[in-house]
């Protein structure tokens, strides 16, 4: 005989997995969490990109341990409600199509999967909540060292994810600013020897370390660089990376060419981003670089005067 309790703890068991494993993800690089947000189009709650991972962690460990199942799992299902349509607009207005729910630990999916897990999620949890909700009310004698177990738990994710965030660029605030070398000729600059830059065409340079930690954070972003900004992306690191170690490390899904100490002297920050149009440096991003959005929204939709103005 099926035993129905055991099936729906299992069920319970298996979300609040889920929102751990997210939870670690998000908290690996929180900072990138933030950015992530940005680039869904809501740039003014990256600020709360540690509250969602420190509500994600409390929620999966309370399933786990079947603290207030009821409380749990409602909230679970407000949140999931949230995450799914938070992606639906960002897939639907802004192109973004991997949601980045698992954060550095890579689960990248096509859209369509993420639709298809979250809903199968949605409609699990609020199978659970309506068992719970049916229960007879019971006391729960050990609910201490469970309470202990989830305050000693959140008390670790708060250090972890303090430890890994900084407040999103859309509040730092560090674009773009004025630089002597916006408006040179690339034929001019040490860049020559990189790339050719054709009158007609638009290339994006990103100089970089594999050891520096804004490199790290903005390698997210970096990637989503790569889908129409630019006809061309062009990846130079000033460190070594002989056996492809580091890029696996951190996950860059593209080879970048080394240059050493050659850009010295012309490139005094790390990670410096360059967007290139008419053969002429036209921006010129020093520190972390935004997300895809920010730039889009900053940059390439502004008139000269607009962008002049915004870099005082």
């Amino acid at each position: 005989m099926i035993n129905k309790k055991l099936i729906y703890y299992i069920g319970e068991l298996a979300l609040g997995f889920l929102f751990i494993v997210s939870g670690i993800g998000k908290m690996m690089n929180a900072h990138g969490f933030g950015e992530l947000i940005s680039s869904y189009g809501f740039d003014w709650l990256s600020i709360l990109a540690p509250l969602i991972i420190l509500a994600e962690m409390l929620i999966g460990v309370c399933l786990i341990l079947h603290l207030k199942p009821r409380i749990s799992l409602l909230f679970c299902s407000i949140l999931l409600l949230i995450f799914t349509t938070a992606f639906t607009y960002a897939n639907l207005f802004n192109g973004v199509e991997d949601c980045g729910c698992f954060g550095n630990i890579d689960t990248e999916l096509p859209a369509w999967a993420t639709y298809t897990r979250n809903v199968v999620m949605l409609i699990l949890s609020f199978v659970l909540w309506r068992y719970e909700c049916k229960k007879i009310e019971k006391t729960e004698t050990d609910i201490k060292w469970r309470s202990c177990i989830v305050v000693i738990s959140m008390l670790i994710c708060a250090f972890w994810t303090g430890n890994t965030w900084t407040p999103s660029t859309f509040y730092m605030n560090q674009f773009a600013k004025v630089h002597p070398l916006i408006g040179k000729s690339v034929s001019e600059t040490p860049l020559k020897s990189y790339l050719k830059a054709s009158p007609d065409s638009t290339y994006l340079v990103w100089v970089f370390s594999y050891g520096c930690g804004g490199c790290v954070n903005s390698v997210e972003n970096v990637k989503q660089y790569q889908k129409g900004i630019a006809d061309h992306f062009i990846p130079l690191a000033v460190t070594e990376d002989k056996d492809g170690k580091k890029s696996k490390l951190l996950r860059i899904p593209f080879s970048a060419k080394y240059v050493g100490e050659e850009l010295a002297g012309f490139i005094e920050t790390i990670p410096t981003l360059l967007y290139i149009r008419g053969g002429k440096i036209e921006y010129l991003i020093e520190g972390s670089v935004p997300n895809v959005y920010i730039f889009k929204s900053l940059y390439l939709n502004q008139t000269d005067s607009e962008i002049l103005q915004n870099n005082y």
